[in-house]
């Protein structure tokens, strides 16, 4: 986990074509190549790790593909992942907003928050795993000023208010896996740095104390669930996510480097090895941007 793995990685990843990537493929691609401008952009000397051009360009192909897809996606839960993603490319990556793209976003996130609201009767079971998803898009929706009496923001505190309803003292969800806990724990805590008027900072410290010792990051990555492995990348955002919560680097570079670790032992452009390594790309990004951004101030002071 270095930064020549970066410069190893890039044209590899440049190398995957959107058309032919599933829709898992698309987040993960979105989670590395905005994880790259970042660095690109901002502190990394000139072409050391890929151009700016190179990243705006591929950002761009993934947008739209992941614009075209997300219409069309089944699940509710993977839906809202791509519309997130798409929301992390066009506002989170460039210094001025493409109004096409925001708008874009903006139809791709009503249309799925009035779906889901929509819907009557009993959810699949992977419901809960769509309400998470859904939150997540309503906030990115509703930022940065909703109105008071707004639907979707009125659905969002209901929703908020149900998840700390039941929340047991311990700080357990009882009867929710620890993946979906961990989402809504980044949901809630992402809400309550959007809109302060819905913080509830005590509960969100609960469960995360309650997860972050019942969540452990495995040892031998020959001798692992697949199926944990979206438990470790929620626990990953959970630890950087600041707001109400401290960041835990250290809990954060484990998971990363356990990631990388089980990445040798996958097969190449697979949608777990596509996951596995958006993590250690975005992981080595901020520990190279923080480095940089380290060096700048010594050299100024």
């Amino acid at each position: 986990m270095t930064p020549n793995y970066l410069k190893k990685m890039l044209p590899l990843l440049l190398g995957a074509d959107p058309a032919q990537a599933t829709n898992v493929q698309l987040v993960s691609l979105a989670k590395a190549f905005a994880a790259g401008y970042g660095l690109v952009s901002s502190v990394a000397p000139a072409g050391e790790f890929g151009t700016e051009e190179t990243y705006r360009n591929r950002i761009d192909s993934l947008f739209w593909a992941l614009s075209e897809r997300s219409e069309h996606e089944p699940d509710t839960a993977i839906r809202s992942r791509m519309v997130h993603a798409m929301y992390s490319l066009a506002c989170e990556t460039v210094f001025s907003v493409d109004l096409r793209k925001k708008n874009c976003c903006y139809r791709a996130a009503d249309a799925l928050v009035r779906d889901f609201v929509g819907v009557v009767g009993a959810r699949p079971e992977n419901g809960l795993f769509q309400q998470t998803g859904v939150c997540m898009c309503a906030a990115d929706l509703l930022y940065p000023a909703p109105a008071v009496d707004d639907e979707y923001l009125l659905f969002l505190k209901r929703q908020m208010a149900g998840w700390t309803f039941a929340l047991d003292a311990d700080g357990c969800w009882p009867g929710v896996s620890s993946e979906v806990a961990l989402e809504r724990i980044g949901v809630m805590n992402r809400v309550a740095w959007m809109f302060p008027d819905l913080e509830n900072d005590a509960v969100i410290r609960r469960a995360t104390g309650y997860y972050r010792r019942c969540v452990r990051v495995p040892a031998d990555p020959l001798n692992f669930d697949e199926g944990y492995l979206c438990t470790l990348g929620r626990m990953y955002e959970v630890a950087l996510q600041g707001n109400a919560l401290p960041v835990d680097k250290p809990v954060a570079r484990r998971i990363a480097r356990f990631m990388y670790d089980y990445s040798l032992t996958l097969p190449v452009r697979g949608d777990a090895w596509y996951y596995c390594t958006s993590y250690v790309i975005h992981c080595i990004a901020e520990s190279i941007g923080a480095r940089l951004e380290a060096e700048m101030e010594r050299h100024i002071a």
